[in-house]
């Protein structure tokens, strides 16, 4: 997906003022955000903004990247339809859209 100058200025503010993404969140209402903690360490200031709000919290870290999830009502596993991708494509999508990170301790039994 392309993006204007203007969107990805938008997307660069939301590191430099941390506060800015408090009204993102509120208006696109997401629940877990991904962030890396390596370099670029531009995301630390968001990370620790993040993780002294009352409405998010720490998932899971792995000193590269953080999980962090908005505070609220659990997701319902059994509600949800069943997905028609099998874990065999879903791992053949996965290795095409990411590298493996074994070769840094990686213990992901799908790398």
């Amino acid at each position: 997906m392309l993006h204007s100058a203007e969107e990805y200025a938008d997307y660069l503010a939301l590191f430099d003022d941390p506060a800015r993404f408090d009204a993102l969140a509120a208006r696109e209402n997401f629940g877990a955000v991904v962030l890396t903690t390596a370099y670029p360490d531009r995301s630390l200031g968001l990370i620790w903004h993040l993780a002294n709000s009352t409405n998010w919290r720490l998932a899971y870290t792995d000193g590269y990247e953080v999980l962090l999830l908005r505070d609220g009502p659990a997701l319902a596993l059994g509600e949800r339809q069943p997905s028609t991708p099998s874990w065999k494509n879903l791992r053949r999508a996965s290795a095409a859209t990411r590298s493996c990170t074994r070769r840094r301790g990686c213990t992901w039994r799908a790398c």
